[in-house]
């Protein structure tokens, strides 16, 4: 997974994830880090970039309550 910090100007910027391998850890670690971060307000706007509908499957298989929309 590669993180990738996208700043703006006066903001804490943005965060976005790629899911790395499908199979592998990373869309279920970027789930549950959006989990720990989304309730701060000093936290960064946060995107995962990978397929929603595999995103949606593993946040539903480990009852994670992950909003996942495509943009």
């Amino acid at each position: 997974m590669v993180p990738i910090a996208l700043a703006e100007e006066g903001g804490a910027g943005a965060l976005a994830l790629t899911r790395g391998d499908p199979s592998g850890i990373g869309p279920e670690l970027a789930l549950k880090a959006w989990l720990a971060l989304h309730d701060d307000p000093a936290a960064p706007a946060f995107f995962i970039v990978a397929e929603p509908d595999h995103l949606q499957r593993l946040a539903e298989h480990f009852a994670l309550p992950v909003p996942v929309a495509a943009c």
